[in-house]
């Protein structure tokens, strides 16, 4: 039938009711139209599942801003729902570019446990991502996982952020060798009071270290304490000869 409201298959004409209809606001399925209702439909803004066409309403939706809440699968930028597939998806697990929800995958998402480059939330994995507990190099966040994070607590080579664990890190009380900041732990570590074999800095603790009021064997520095050291004022013995070595104090004789 031809005409507005025809009932019957491949009827052609608006508010057509019956599967093929061709027409807006057809009813029923592989309807072709704006606004169709039923599944299969074909045109923008069609309700049911599997529509073709921007802005329809049902699960597997395929097209521009599908919406399909509590229901997976819409395909196309803007999509709404579990599991859409597109940029700028919204909804838990989509896939694709900048998605919004927890457990999205691609570049720049943004939800709890995101896995992609640039994503943002907690829990997220990829380079440069931004949030707490993040896995990635060059993550940005608290208690971040990867080389080059940013933010306390941060584990890997190189991060930067107080009490950081790894080789090379930088900020106070990091714990690794080579770190940069006071109170880091490890050997060769640079910064005031840092614990460690060869450090360097003041009031540091570890054998060989360099630096003013330094403790253990074979420090370099003025007041250094233990056996072996060498600077103005050190403590312990191994006096090696210069003239003002000992001196009046109380305690182990100086040495110089």
């Amino acid at each position: 039938c031809i005409g507005h409201g025809c009932i019957g298959p491949g009827c052609i004409g608006p508010g057509c009711i019956c599967p093929g209809c061709i027409g807006p606001g057809c009813i029923g399925p592989g309807c072709i139209g704006p606004g169709c209702i039923g599944p299969g439909c074909i045109g923008p803004g069609c309700i049911g599942h599997g529509c073709i066409g921007p802005g329809c309403i049902g699960p597997g939706c395929i097209g521009h801003g599908c919406i399909g809440p509590g229901c997976p699968g819409c395909i196309g930028p803007g999509c709404i729902g579990p599991g859409c597939i597109g940029p700028g998806c919204i909804g838990p697990g989509c896939i694709g570019h900048g998605c919004i929800g927890p457990g999205c995958i691609g570049p720049g998402c943004i939800g709890h446990g995101c896995i992609g480059p640039g994503c943002i939330g907690p829990g997220c994995i990829g380079p440069g991502c931004i949030g707490p507990g993040c896995i990635g190099p060059g993550c940005i966040g608290h208690g971040c996982i990867g080389p080059g994070c940013i933010g306390p607590g941060c584990i890997g080579p190189g991060c930067i952020g107080h009490g950081c664990i790894g080789p090379g890190c930088i900020g106070p009380g990091c714990i690794g060798p080579g770190c940069i900041g006071p109170g880091c732990i490890g050997p060769g570590c640079i910064g005031h009071g840092c614990i460690g074999p060869g450090c360097i800095g003041r009031g540091c603790i570890g054998p060989g270290c360099i630096g003013h009021g330094c403790i253990g064997p074979g420090c370099i520095g003025p007041g250094c304490i233990c056996p072996g050291c060498i600077g103005h004022g050190c403590i312990g013995p191994g006096y090696n000869g210069s003239p003002d070595a000992f001196v009046a104090r109380a305690g182990p004789p100086a040495c110089e």
